[in-house]
């Protein structure tokens, strides 16, 4: 739902993000799950938040 609306409207809870290793696309990108989360703290960054693994742009300033 998320990726079709491009609004996130949800509550997503992360338990323990410390041990969370990194993913890697079908492109060969690397990106950690740490470093995703992180810009949806602010919630300027969270409207233009940009999926590492999609590339697809989302407006997440409405998640939880």
């Amino acid at each position: 739902m998320i990726l079709e609306g491009r609004i996130a409207n949800g509550i997503v809870v992360v338990d323990e993000i410390c041990k969370a290793k990194s993913a890697e696309t079908k492109k060969g990108t690397a990106f950690s799950f740490y470093d995703a989360l992180l810009s949806l703290l602010e919630p300027e960054s969270a409207r233009r938040w940009e999926c590492p693994f999609f590339r697809v742009s989302f407006d997440m300033s409405y998640l939880s």
